[in-house]
């Protein structure tokens, strides 16, 4: 009895948050529109055995956010809520050569939004969606240089969404599903020293758009224990359609699914303690993209503009791209001296249209940054104090599909600072945008100016 309690323990964390804010959505509007989250976090991991453990996890926000309308300044509202939990148990075989895990994760997401203005009925948007998936992993340790990992899920989507409109006349949420069944594969395997190969394959099958498999492969080599690092990997990917793609007041039924192939080679070398850097080229072609397409604001508007089955024209909706193509090239360097640190990273990205007709054939996707960089530098004592001072960059980019609108490219500048006050104790805060630098990330919608965080992080 003594040995059977002496195996059974329990770990556990918990977190809770809140967060609020308000700036003006519109670029031009007077009234801030706020925006508040409150949340909770959980886990619990129990040992039954020495071979068997137990996890759960849970998750809980609620948010509301305020909105404005094409006109100005609204009082529209948002409420959102969100759980998801997750329970699986872990257990090993063979004398811990193979390791088993078995879980199921449920989300559930609830959004209203509601418009005071209306003389009927405020309520203006109701969609329920949720997700459960089903899981088995396992990996097998077949000698010190190999390694399977096996395994297959099922996941269930489902939604319920409608638009009610301005009058007493009831309104239904219309039901959509899509469920997916799919096996994977890897195996990883040191051939010789300093030599790692990887290969893997997933196979799904869906029940709105079939069958796919997809494979990914690579390689990483070091000639000096570590020191220098070459990688390469080649990889496919499927994407489908959200439920909210397909069927939400945005949506189109006739959406294809998103394939990708791409390929990444890169190096990097560290000089111990005091210098890493890296270096890493990719490059991706996709078809069939998912975007979302502004409809123009005169003249006819094409049948695409209006809400499928009815006359209610809808400002845009999601459509594919029928091809792009990105590369790029992403650096890194991390230095530290002392008590001193630096660190900056840079890519540089070209995301073209690529579809054989279109009329942004060859130019960047919009809202795809060229140039994105960012570096901070500061100090670490040995009393546990850590201040910085970091910058942002982003490039400029098109706003939107179709459009000569150009979105100006903006620098950000931060300073951070934390003080481990005591063991298990931090006190931290930041100020960002500390030149309250005015910039839009999109067309007419505001971003959020100087603003400062301050917080205690514990644990015991």
């Amino acid at each position: 009895m003594d040995a059977a309690i002496a195996q059974f323990s329990a770990s556990w964390r918990m977190c809770s948050s809140g967060y609020t804010t308000g700036i003006s959505a519109r670029g031009n509007g007077i009234e801030p529109d706020g925006y508040g989250r409150s949340s909770a976090t959980g886990s619990v991991t129990f040992k039954l055995a020495p071979h068997v453990s137990l996890d759960l996890r849970g998750y809980w926000t609620d948010a509301r956010n305020d909105f404005d309308g094409f006109a100005g300044d609204s009082a529209v509202y948002g409420l959102t809520r969100e759980w998801s939990g997750y329970a699986g148990i872990n257990f090993d075989l063979f004398d811990g050569r193979v390791t088993n895990r078995v879980a199921v994760t449920q989300i559930d997401t609830d959004r209203q939004n509601f418009d005071p203005a209306r003389t009927i009925r405020a309520l203006n948007f109701d969609a329920h969606g949720s997700v459960r998936r089903y899981e088995y992993q396992g990996t097998a340790n077949l000698s010190q240089h190999m390694q399977v990992i096996f395994g297959a899920e099922r996941e269930e989507q489902r939604m319920t969404s409608a638009s009610p409109s301005n009058s007493t006349a009831p309104y239904l949420l219309t039901p959509n599903g899509a469920d997916t069944n799919s096996l994977f594969g890897q195996v990883r395997a040191t051939v010789v020293t300093g030599l790692t190969l990887e290969a893997g394959v997933r196979h799904a099958d869906r029940s709105r758009f079939g069958a796919s498999t997809v494979a990914s492969g690579g390689l990483v080599y070091t000639p000096d224990d570590g020191a220098t690092v070459l990688r390469a990997s080649y990889d496919e990917g499927f994407k489908a359609p959200s439920l909210y793609q397909l069927f939400s007041l945005y949506g189109d039924g006739g959406l294809k699914p998103e394939q990708a192939k791409g390929w990444q080679v890169g190096i990097e070398h560290a000089l111990g303690q005091k210098f890493h850097a890296s270096a890493t080229w990719f490059a991706r072609d996709t078809d069939n993209l998912i975007d979302f397409a502004f409809c123009p604001t005169s003249g006819t508007l094409p049948a695409a503009c209006y809400v499928p089955g009815t006359s209610t024209t809808r400002f845009g909706y999601y459509a594919n791209v029928k091809r792009s193509r990105a590369k790029g090239i992403e650096l890194t360097a991390e230095w530290r001296l002392g008590a001193f640190f630096a660190n900056a990273n840079y890519s540089w990205v070209s995301a073209q249209d690529r579809s054989e007709g279109s009329s942004d054939l060859g130019r960047q996707l919009a809202r795809v940054p060229r140039h994105l960089a960012n570096v901070e530098a500061g100090i670490e004592l040995p009393s546990g104090i850590r201040a910085s001072a970091a910058a942002r960059h982003s490039g400029a980019t098109f706003d939107r599909a179709g459009s000569a609108q150009v979105l100006p490219g903006y620098w950000l500048v931060d300073m951070r600072a934390q003080w481990a006050v005591a063991k298990g104790l931090v006190l931290q805060g930041r100020i960002e945008n500390l030149t309250d630098k005015v910039y839009e990330t999109a067309n007419g919608y505001s971003s959020l100016r100087r603003t400062a965080y301050i917080g205690i992080r514990s644990q015991f």
